[in-house]
């Protein structure tokens, strides 16, 4: 699986590591998409997320989209 991340989420996971160090605990950033994805999950039906996702504007990442010909 990929995600793609804003640089300000790549920075809060680092943070986020940083705390997980000092306590000894490993495997951080997949326990951190879990966490997300189980709290996320008792928030909102699959339905209210793929609404939420039409919503918001598409970042730029400076790719084209589609295959080249």
């Amino acid at each position: 699986m990929e995600a793609y991340l804003t640089q300000d989420q790549v920075d809060w996971l680092w943070q986020v590591r940083a705390a997980a160090v000092a306590r000894r605990l490993e495997h951080v950033q997949s326990a951190v998409v879990r966490l997300a994805l189980d709290e996320l999950a008792a928030r909102m039906s699959p339905e209210e997320v793929a609404e939420a996702l039409a919503a918001q504007e598409r970042p730029a990442t400076g790719q084209a989209r589609g295959r080249r010909r």
